[in-house]
């Protein structure tokens, strides 16, 4: 399985759906500027997919690498090498001095979580930041999403039509959850690879996993950042390595 080139641009920052490429558009114009702002001059983007982050600020650093799980095909980006996330060993130890993780841990099923935050200790450099990304599927956004994943799905837009339905009592809970709040999520996998969507995926839980392992300097939201999580689609945590 290799990742296509352009297909999660084309599925969120190309979608026919407005409001799907307004919401990715702002999560790209927050990564990218808190590249700018936060400085450094190497960068790792883990989980890089088909590679449209690093497309978009690789001119920005003086060294960009890419990571995933899966081979991307990165010729079309000059000067970006792929790295898959099993062969980043001692030579990446603390050599970045910004690791970015975007829209991944939703995803990984438990172990796998721990195991990214323990990557992404390990991979910054001494005063570098790592800045994580999730997606927001808890109280009113949950069902602000859930009603466009409906339309969207009704109108065959992307793959919205196989997104997965919350029972009545299961939507009410992750509604109300708190940081405690779970409910079973399902597994997916290929055979080799396991999985979840971003179904009963709980940003709060996550939070104290992160806090662990960082010091969190600033919880940033997107795409409407001054409503914080209750009319937001993504919750950004910008981190220290403690």
């Amino acid at each position: 399985m290799v990742a296509q080139v352009g297909s999660y641009e084309r599925k969120q920052l190309l979608s026919p759906s407005r409001i799907v490429r307004w919401s990715h558009g702002r999560r790209f114009e927050l990564a990218r500027g808190l590249v700018k702002s936060l400085g450094g001059r190497s960068l790792i983007d883990y989980g890089c997919g088909d590679g449209m982050f690093v497309k978009r600020v690789h001119e920005l650093v003086d060294q960009c690498v890419a990571s995933d799980v899966v081979p991307c095909d990165l010729s079309h980006i000059r000067g970006v090498p792929f790295v898959r996330v099993d062969e980043l060993d001692e030579r990446h130890a603390h050599r970045y001095d910004l690791v970015f993780c975007m829209e991944v841990l939703e995803h990984c099923v438990a172990e796998g979580v721990e195991a990214v935050l323990d990557d992404l200790r390990r991979l910054v450099a001494p005063g570098g930041a790592v800045v994580i990304s999730v997606p927001i599927e808890t109280g009113p956004t949950l069902l602000g999403k859930q009603t466009v994943r409906r339309v969207l799905g009704a109108r065959k837009v992307g793959d919205y039509q196989w997104t997965e339905r919350y029972g009545l009592l299961q939507l009410m809970k992750m509604v109300f959850a708190r940081e405690n709040t779970a409910i079973p999520r399902p597994v997916h996998s290929d055979g080799r690879l396991k999985w979840h969507t971003h179904f009963g995926f709980n940003w709060r839980a996550l939070a104290r996993s992160i806090e662990r392992r960082f010091v969190v300097e600033d919880l940033r939201f997107t795409p409407l950042g001054w409503t914080r999580e209750f009319a937001s689609s993504q919750a950004w945590f910008v981190c220290r390595p403690r």
